[in-house]
């Protein structure tokens, strides 16, 4: 099957769910962004383009004044959202409508997840990887930092060793000098105790 294909049969899917079951007017609008995506990729589709090509809307349409294609096209984003948390969480083909534009995207997820039982499957893989991803950037920089840490604190305690020992060299040869001009040595042997008397 081409890619063309599975694009076409994603969004037929999509109609057909239950997410968008009943909504004539999300699929006809999901219908027609996923042909011009095929057909013009990389052109941006207008707003008045839509109002006037999907939803009917006169000639002198004025997107300032009426909303209705961005209320439309929120729903829609809405409703996709529901789909893929839900019944379509193991979907291996994604269909988007990016905020701020209203040029479909198609693109593959990276795995494949069974959903939980809150319904909540896409969402619980995509918090995954980026929990994932913080734990892996913590344990890159958490090693390095703790080897600076030891690093700092043996060289902290080698400088306070050597300072004890350097400090207790010159205390002692400060109590040698003053132990010797304490008692000073003289020349001359101290005279008999008779010869004074004599």
């Amino acid at each position: 099957m081409t890619d063309r294909a599975q694009f076409q049969t994603e969004i037929e899917k999509l109609v057909a769910s239950h997410a968008l079951h009943g909504s004539e007017s999300l699929c006809k609008l999901l219908r027609y962004l996923g042909k011009q995506a095929l057909d013009h990729p990389g052109t941006p589709v207008k707003e008045y383009q839509i109002a006037t090509e999907v939803f009917g809307r006169q000639a002198d349409f004025d997107p300032q004044l009426d909303s209705m294609v961005r209320v439309q096209a929120g729903r829609l984003r809405t409703k996709l959202a529901e789909y893929y948390n839900s019944e379509g969480a193991t979907d291996r083909l994604v269909v988007e409508l990016p905020k701020g534009s209203y040029a479909v995207a198609f693109h593959e997820r990276a795995a494949a997840t069974t959903p939980h039982g809150n319904g909540s499957g896409a969402a619980t893989w995509a918090n995954d990887r980026v929990e994932s991803a913080s734990s892996a950037a913590r344990r890159k920089y958490l090693v390095p930092t703790l080897s600076l840490a030891l690093v700092a604190s043996l060289s902290v305690i080698g400088w306070l060793e050597w300072t004890r020992r350097e400090t207790g060299i010159s205390t002692g040869n400060g109590a040698g000098r003053e132990i010797t001009s304490f008692f000073p040595v003289t020349a001359s042997p101290t005279p008999a105790f008779g010869a004074r008397l004599g």
